[in-house]
């Protein structure tokens, strides 16, 4: 009879429950939707995308002047002095 009795509290502790399931769930889902509010207020991801444009055009320009650079360096007398 004890012994029936232990196993049946060690079945009702043992585990997650599904109250403990839920409310962790709810949790996450509220600070989720704060951290996103707070992201979209801050304008957060306007600015992530003007800096990958600004690094984007700051990139091409640097090819371009590399490419001028080793043109000059091939050709230093471009007008056959």
């Amino acid at each position: 009879m004890e012994r029936k009795r232990l196993e049946r509290i060690k079945r009702r502790t043992s585990g997650i429950t599904l109250i403990a399931l839920v409310v962790t769930i709810v949790i996450l889902i509220i600070l989720v939707s704060i951290s996103v509010n707070i992201m979209l207020k801050s304008r957060m991801l306007d600015k992530t995308i003007d800096a990958r444009d600004d690094f984007e055009n700051n990139q091409s320009t640097v090819k371009r002047e590399v490419i001028d650079l080793l043109n000059d360096t091939r050709n230093p007398f471009p007008d056959g002095d």
